[in-house]
This record gives C-alpha cells, structure tokens and sequence, in this order.
C-alpha cells in the first residue's frame, strides 16, 4: 500500500490489521521514503514543468502511484528540489524493496520522451516496524516542453 506524506489512516488500518488478526499473523511495515530532485534546475524552474511522479515498488511486494499535478494530492514542488516523503505499509519482512521513480514534464506516462528524470533505491525487507531511505530522480533528458 502506497501513501503519501498523509498518514491518517494508517494507525486505523494497522488497528484493523491487528484486531482482525490471529497471534502470529504479519503485520505491518513501513518505509519512508524521501524523494528529491537531482540535477534540476529549481531557480530555473525545471522542477517546476514536472507534472507526473510515477512511484513504483517491486520485489518483495509492489505497487504503484500516478502523482500529477491535476490530480487532488497534486505535486507540492513549486520551489526547491525535495518532492517530500513517502510511506509504503507492507507485510513482507523479507527480500529487498526496489523503490523507483519517473518524472514527466506532461501529464502522462505514457509518452517516454517526456520523461525527465528517474531513480531508484533498494531497501532490504525487515521486521523493523519504520524503515527510511533517500531516492534522488536523477534529471535525465529535457522532456517534451
């Protein structure tokens, strides 16, 4: 489960986690993950015609969230190079989690030649309850504007 910097719901869910579970059932963990930009321009406003974040998890459990500008948690980047951080909740508690982001200068992954930028980061599976790490997305090309 992917969140962003929000974690409201997340005490709820791992009350439910734990009250509609048996002794000895998984329960979550959680890894932040701090993202930021890296080779782009802030007082240039390259960070700025950024419109997509596509984060994705894969490994010991995966996921995916679409971060656009038009969507309502929108990107909160408009000065300054650090997108924020965010929490993924999951049960493994072993393998390795490959953390991976794309940025997009429109409002689409589905263009490849717009994408500006990417990154990624592998944080090993533990049974430690919060897990942090940094992923810098690496600027990459000049996209499509």
């Amino acid at each position: 489960m992917m969140r962003s910097p929000m974690r409201r719901l997340l005490p709820a869910l791992a009350v439910a986690a734990i009250s509609a579970g048996a002794a000895g059932c998984n329960e979550f963990h959680y890894y932040d993950i701090d993202v930021s930009f890296v080779g782009f321009s802030a007082s240039g406003n390259e960070v700025s015609t950024i419109q997509m974040v596509v984060m994705t998890v894969s490994g010991a459990d995966n996921g995916r969230i679409d971060i656009s500008a038009t969507q309502n948690m929108g990107l909160p980047v408009t000065i300054g190079t650090n997108l924020g951080i965010f929490e993924f909740a999951t049960f493994a508690d072993s393998g390795t989690l490959t953390f991976s982001a794309d940025a997009y200068d429109e409002n689409s992954s589905a263009n490849p030649m717009c994408k500006t930028g990417t990154g990624s980061v592998q944080v090993p599976a533990t049974a430690t309850v919060t897990n942090s790490a940094k992923l810098n997305i690496m600027k990459t090309s000049d996209g499509c504007m």
